[in-house]
């Protein structure tokens, strides 16, 4: 049960992950706080210690639109480094965290010395940008049941525990956190849930969720529910 990983540092040597621990300097926040919002300015990156960091995204109507929960090793803040453009997204703690903070100015010192950075560099953003046409294609193509099966079943990978009865996701989700999961009101995707319920792909413990069979999530994430 392996979830995506968005650590630089699998695509970098030794001495290039010591040169940039080297540059880091470390900040703490606690969980909920804002570490930057979408459209700030931006010049710096960061890699995360410990903890976990919530990245989301605002829609034109105001609503909000869950991108991605990076985990302990997870890279963020590279577009604007790279480009200079303003924070695509907003970060925000979702746990206590320990961040490993590294500006342009060093990153770009780090570039030219260790060309492994530059590569593992590209391969990030190549890999939110496979996520985002990901996401793109799930949100447009399938249904509200089928995008919101994709999305628990990357929760589960990414915060699940295994248990005798499946994968319990060890946060607690809301139902607000549910909708901007898949970019939609909490009615509709209120009656998404019920119908994953309905077909036993998903149950309550308590106020966390239980994914019997992620294999089995994730094949309706791809394919739709089917006739019930």
């Amino acid at each position: 049960m392996e979830p995506l990983s968005f650590d630089m540092f699998q695509w970098m040597g030794s001495e290039a992950r010591a040169a940039f621990e080297g540059a880091a300097h470390l900040i703490d926040r606690p969980a909920g706080s804002l570490i930057y919002a979408e459209g700030d300015e931006g010049d710096t990156m960061f890699r995360i210690r410990s903890g976990a960091v919530r990245l989301t995204v605002l829609r034109d109507d105001g609503r909000e639109l869950l991108f991605q929960i990076y985990h302990a090793g997870g890279c963020f803040g590279t577009s604007s480094v790279v480009d200079g453009g303003k924070r695509p997204q907003t970060a925000e703690a979702y746990e206590d965290c320990k961040l490993e903070v590294v500006d342009g100015r060093q990153i770009a010192a780090l570039r030219a010395a260790h060309p492994d950075l530059n590569d593992a560099m590209l391969r990030l953003l190549s890999m939110n940008m496979r996520l985002l046409i990901d996401y793109f294609a799930g949100s447009n193509l399938d249904g509200i049941v089928a995008w919101l099966a994709q999305r628990l079943e990357e929760a589960g990978r990414a915060f699940g525990k295994e248990t005798s009865e499946g994968v319990l996701l060890t946060k607690p989700l809301s139902q607000s956190e549910f909708a901007a999961m898949v970019g939609t009101s909490r009615q509709t995707v209120n009656k998404a849930l019920a119908e994953l319920r309905g077909r036993g792909l998903i149950a309550s413990r308590g106020r966390y969720l239980l994914i019997p069979d992620l294999d089995e999530l994730k094949a309706v994430g791809e394919r739709g529910l089917g006739p019930g």
